[in-house]
């Protein structure tokens, strides 16, 4: 059974300075759920599906990564906070696919930070309980020098096109550092009523190897856990993920 998790909201954050914005009254009962999905080409992919990326044959068998400091943002302007943090694991239902409680009326963005803010990512592992994200259940600490690993994307790739066959090359980034962490503001139409509303964030593969931050030739650079020597290969990888996030309403 899909199980979801609830957060009741009661912190509302406000933007903008000219003019300032009201404090909201809000009334948080309505159902807003949040979703995300790997595409190739346009097209869903699932953990562990066989692809082709141009001539390689291509498996991603594992994808979770952390966001912080979820909010949507009201066309009255202010924002509505979701979560502190959250780990989203695209091979487990429960971590791909969130509810929360929000306020009813009109938004236009939904915003988050890949990865974790200096103190979040300071924190202890075993200070939290089992079912906290920063939990040492997640097993997402490298230890107390480099902190907590801010995604986990690992898979293979086959230049015969097949998955299986001889040569067949395993990937496997995680990237990690203060300085990988980053904001982004999705644009995104929605109205929250009694009528719930599921916005899919949707993660382009080809992006995340083909972003603005520079290639990354899965055969000849297909390891990176952010020491000196493959700092490089970890960063164009995180900031392509995050170049590669968009957002539909179903």
């Amino acid at each position: 059974m899909k199980k979801y998790i609830f957060l009741l909201l009661t912190t509302v954050f406000f933007a903008g300075c000219k003019p300032e914005p009201e404090p909201c009254e809000c009334n948080l009962q309505n159902i807003l759920e949040v979703s995300f999905q790997l595409q190739k080409d346009g097209q869903n992919l699932d953990i562990q599906e066989e692809f082709k990326a141009d001539s390689l044959g291509m498996i991603v068998q594992k994808m979770r990564f952390y966001l912080s400091h979820m909010s949507i943002h009201n066309t009255n302007n202010y924002d509505v906070q979701l979560s502190e943090v959250s780990i989203v694991d695209l091979e487990e239902p429960s971590l791909a696919t969130f509810q929360y409680l929000a306020d009813e009326g009109g938004y236009d963005a939904i915003k988050f930070s890949v990865g974790l803010d200096a103190a979040q990512n300071g924190q202890d592992p075993a200070t939290f309980p089992l079912e906290h994200p920063l939990s040492t259940y997640y097993n997402m600490y490298w230890g107390w020098a480099a902190l907590y690993k801010f995604m986990e994307f690992q898979g293979k790739a086959n230049p015969s096109g097949v998955i299986g066959n001889p040569n067949e090359v395993a990937f496997s980034y995680h990237p990690g550092a203060n300085d990988f962490y980053k904001t982004y503001s999705i644009p995104v139409s929605f109205t929250i009523t009694s009528t719930k509303p599921t916005i899919v964030i949707k993660i382009d593969y080809d992006t995340i190897f083909n972003g603005s931050a520079g290639s990354v030739d899965v055969l000849t650079e297909n390891q990176s856990h952010t020491t000196p020597a493959d700092y490089s290969i970890a960063e164009r990888i995180i900031f392509n993920f995050g170049e590669s996030l968009s957002a539909v309403v179903l």
